[in-house]
């Protein structure tokens, strides 16, 4: 009598098993069918011919001695129709293709045929090529010219009042060789540095400061940077009495008060060497209506440059004019 009890559960776990087994077949099948349905929809979709743009880059190959005095494109959108095989190959192979053009002494336009005879040539003969962005490249030539300038640190101040600079930097090399079109290298007087933020320490410092970029596309500039060198010191306030002068008067004129006093911040190794000759504060009447106004703001046209300014006290002068 207790055999069949203990058949039950064997037949219930082998019942189980089965349906494990059956569950497990009908996903596999489910899968397989997905899959192969995404294929089918895959090739489909491949097989159909499909409008989209491109993106190449482009190089020019210029004449000996001759330099763009113009903007050339760097890149080119291209709009292109093929399969969608095509396009896949394309993007797997991941090609990036620079497409080079070669300018003469004479050529003023590359031309959209002389554009798609490029392009084609870096494109596969199933993808056919349908519209260019930009269609023509104008060009324009000038001979090359060869300028060497010196270079202008740009500085900013230290934090704070008590430090400044004992000497100028001092940076190697002191000046850039600049190769590029003639009407461009005649608008550079100077070429100047990234900005340079000295460490608010008492002392030598160096380091390598790296020169601004050009706004010229077609500019060379050698080296792309320089060393500098330079020292800080402590600065301490001075005082300095001075006559303000007038500029662009055309009657005589009496200023209130005639003196003022300058206060700037010394190093201290030129403290004894900064004197009034080394200021100038003027007021401008260049274009003030005298009528309309009976004080103006003084300005600082003169200081040395190791020197900081504080304040100018008063910053204002009033003034009368003297009818003869």
């Amino acid at each position: 009598m207790s055999q069949p009890q203990t058949d039950k559960p064997q037949r219930a776990a082998l019942q189980d098993g089965l349906l494990k087994e059956v569950v497990r077949t009908e996903k596999a099948m489910l899968i397989l069918c997905i899959g192969i349905a995404f294929l089918f929809w895959l090739l489909v979709k491949l097989n159909k011919t499909y409008t989209t743009t491109i993106n190449l880059k482009t190089a020019y190959n210029l004449p000996f001695h001759k330099s763009l005095a113009n903007v050339l494109p760097s890149d080119i959108d291209v709009e292109v129709k093929a399969k969608g095989f095509a396009l896949l190959s394309r993007y797997l192979n991941n090609r990036k293709p620079t497409i080079a053009l070669n300018i003469n002494g004479n050529t003023k336009l590359i031309s959209a045929q002389v554009l798609r005879k490029a392009i084609q040539g870096e494109l596969s003969a199933d993808i056919e090529l349908l519209r260019l962005m930009p269609e023509n490249i104008p060009v324009a030539l000038e001979n090359q010219g060869f300028k060497k300038v010196k270079i202008k640190v740009l500085l900013k101040n230290i934090e704070g009042r008590q430090l400044g600079l004992a000497s100028p930097v001092q940076i190697v090399p002191d000046s850039v060789e600049l190769v590029g079109s003639v009407s461009e290298l005649n608008k550079i007087k100077e070429w100047v540095t990234d900005t340079l933020r000295l460490l608010p320490i008492v002392g030598e410092q160096t380091g390598g400061l790296l020169l601004s970029r050009s706004i010229y596309p077609h500019l060379k500039v050698q080296p792309g940077s320089v060393q500098y060198k330079t020292l800080t010191e402590q600065m301490t306030e001075k005082n300095i009495e001075l006559r303000v002068k007038i500029r662009n008067a055309k009657d005589s004129i009496q200023l209130f008060p005639r003196q003022v006093n300058v206060v700037c911040a010394v190093g201290l190794s030129h403290f004894d060497e900064v004197d009034a000759d080394d200021f100038e504060v003027v007021i401008d009447l260049n274009g003030v209506d005298l009528k309309r106004t009976n004080s103006l703001p003084l300005k600082v046209v003169k200081r040395p440059e190791n020197v900081k300014l504080i304040a100018v006290q008063p910053d204002r002068v009033e003034f009368m004019i003297i009818k003869k």
